[in-house]
């Protein structure tokens, strides 16, 4: 029995396993394993397709750049024709035309569009340009002319968004409103003078000019030359009274009228000319 007991001992066999205890299922070295293995690094998955797509973008921009001078100098030519397209009333084609002949012969590729933007929008009759190159050795320049609305201040033009332009010459723009006024009013005069004209208009009187003095008074000009004076307050209220007296009483004599005030709380104040039949003043 003793040499039994040896030999169940020495076949690596203890007293628990004899007696039916459940044995470990891994080896002490296998659990430290596991147990290391759980505090490993963990496994990050790369967008490597990502990665090697930029890296080639890069590697190709570094290799356009290195070999860009030999391709411009295939593309580049300079500039051969200089188009100028839009629809022009006033604006001198042949001065446009010779104004952008200064850009012939320029880089097609190196030219600063602004440039040519900002050369043709310098004429008087230009309102706004645009430009594109076409290849291989063209400009076009697409022109907005000016479109002309009033003169303003005896010496320039006033277009319809209220600008002022001042072209080489006014002749031919007789007909057009009369307008004048601080310049840094020029919107405002407009728009009134095209208020005032649609509510005159109702009443079959026509006016051709507002002007706006410098302490904020205002006056209009009958289409007969005839000034009359508004003031500052009440524009509406005083021009409908005006509108009222003008068409009762004055229009058929408007021809001797020098000057219409209607300034006043109540009624009106009529100058005639030197040579008229009427008194000097005169209120109704």
């Amino acid at each position: 029995m003793k040499k039994m007991a040896r030999k169940d001992t020495a076949s690596g066999e203890s007293a628990a396993v004899r007696r039916g205890a459940t044995p470990l299922e891994v080896s002490p070295r296998e659990l430290r394993v596991k147990k290391a293995a759980a505090f490993s690094i963990p496994d990050i998955r790369l967008p490597w397709r990502k990665l090697v797509g930029s890296l080639v973008v890069v590697m190709f921009s570094i290799a356009l750049v290195i070999g860009s001078e030999p391709l411009i100098a295939k593309l580049d030519r300079p500039i051969a024709l200089v188009e100028v397209q839009g629809e022009f009333q006033y604006l001198p084609m042949a001065q446009l035309e010779t104004h952008l002949q200064g850009f012939l012969g320029e880089s097609f590729l190196a030219i600063d569009l602004d440039k040519v933007k900002q050369s043709a929008e310098a004429l008087p009759w230009v309102y706004s340009a645009s430009v594109q190159r076409v290849w291989p050795s063209k400009l076009v320049v697409q022109v907005t002319e000016q479109q002309p609305a009033a003169r303003w201040n005896g010496d320039a033009l006033l277009n319809v968004w209220g600008q002022i332009f001042t072209p080489d010459s006014l002749a031919g723009f007789d007909h057009l409103a009369d307008l004048s006024g601080p310049d840094s009013e020029a919107i405002k005069v407009l728009s009134q003078f095209a208020h005032w004209q649609q509510a005159l208009m109702k009443h079959s009187i026509n006016i051709n000019g507002v002007r706006l003095e410098a302490r904020g008074a205002w006056n209009l000009k009958l289409e007969d030359e005839v000034w009359v004076l508004l003031g500052r307050g009440e524009l509406d209220h005083r021009l409908a009274r005006f509108a009222k007296v003008y068409t009762r009483v004055l229009k058929p004599n408007v021809s001797d009228v020098a000057q219409i005030d209607v300034r006043y709380t109540n009624g009106i104040a009529v100058r005639w000319k030197e040579h008229a039949e009427h008194p000097e003043a005169k209120r109704g």
